[in-house]
């Protein structure tokens, strides 16, 4: 897509954060251009419900931990209520998330942020940093060095690499909406 987005003159750095910011979403790009036409995403008016699993960007499901920093960005909600919240919308032609597996992931960040963002209040973005700092502080043990070398092993901090990825890209969201 940043190919295509490239011969329609838009600057390449652009073009990049466009293709990644969309998901692979026509809709959601044509959101995210200022001169695109678009409908509202049918989500949109449960913004406030989503928020927290937007906030969070991915997660897998089957980690217990993932599931604990879902609950506190949304301030005690239990992750199943959140992902109740966020099934109501998979068979519609412009979802918010995908799912595979045990696997939730904003289709769309950029635009999910864009379209949300304004819903983020001083308790929320508490409830972020907290996380964040939870998610990011932790420090993986020291490896053994007489243990054998294995590339597929889980995240040794306990968080899933999708739950951090998605954090980091909330950050990042967070960074260019407010010009840091």
């Amino acid at each position: 897509m940043g190919v295509a987005l490239r011969t329609m003159n838009f600057e390449e750095n652009h073009a990049v954060t466009l293709a990644r910011g969309c998901g692979r979403s026509l809709a959601a790009l044509a959101r995210l251009i200022p001169s695109g036409a678009y409908e509202p995403p049918a989500w949109l008016g449960k913004g406030q419900d989503l928020l927290p699993a937007i906030l969070a960007g991915a997660w897998d499901t089957s980690n217990q931990l993932d599931r604990r920093i879902v609950e506190q960005i949304a301030g005690g909600t239990p992750c199943a209520e959140i992902e109740r919240r966020i099934s109501a919308f998979l068979r519609d032609d412009d979802p918010p998330f995908d799912r595979e597996g045990t696997i939730w992931k904003v289709r769309a960040p950029m635009d999910a942020f864009v379209r949300v963002g304004h819903l983020i209040g001083q308790g929320e973005a508490e409830l972020l940093r907290a996380a964040l700092a939870t998610v990011f502080s932790a420090i993986a043990p020291e490896p053994d060095p007489d243990d054998v070398v294995g590339f597929t092993r889980p995240n040794p901090t306990g968080y899933s690499d999708w739950l951090r990825d998605g954090l980091a890209t909330t950050l990042g969201a967070v960074a260019i909406c407010v010009g840091i």
